[in-house]
């Protein structure tokens, strides 16, 4: 999972240094947005799994 999670953030700061103005960058990106709110929303059940397990 750590791993998953740095591959995120490293795919996003490399986005940041190649920005550009066109609309279909715009677009693209916004799809890539929806698509990891996406993964953080259906993530977010099992890391409150896991923080129940480890609940005192």
């Amino acid at each position: 999972m750590k791993k998953f999670l740095l591959a995120i953030a490293l795919v996003s700061i490399s986005f940041s240094g190649f920005a550009q103005e066109d609309a279909e960058f715009k677009k693209e990106m916004m799809n890539f947005a929806k698509v990891n709110s996406g993964i953080c929303e259906a993530v977010n059940p099992y890391i409150d799994q896991i923080a129940a397990r480890f609940a005192l």
